[in-house]
């Protein structure tokens, strides 16, 4: 993650639904992670059983950094000095 920010992911499939059964423990892993950096793009393959057992379901998405920067408070002139006050 970036200093001073966050990083939020949004998958172009929203409405993949996934249904695992209520007794086994809801994990997954991602596995063929592709990224394109100029794009900010991603695609993967999500793993995980099912109760019909193990099942993949590829997912598309993209990526937004979104970082803190300072802004004056007001109007500075030219030449003045500035503080972290």
């Amino acid at each position: 993650l970036p200093k001073n920010g966050s990083v939020d992911v949004v998958f172009d499939n929203r409405v993949t639904q996934i249904d695992l059964p209520a007794d086994h423990k809801a994990d997954f892993s991602f596995s063929n992670f592709a990224y394109d950096n100029s794009s900010k793009r991603f695609q993967a393959d999500l793993l995980s059983d099912g109760a019909g057992g193990a099942f993949s379901v590829p997912v598309l998405g993209h990526v937004t950094v979104k970082r803190r920067i300072p802004v004056l408070a007001h109007r500075v002139e030219g030449g003045s000095t500035l503080a972290a006050s």
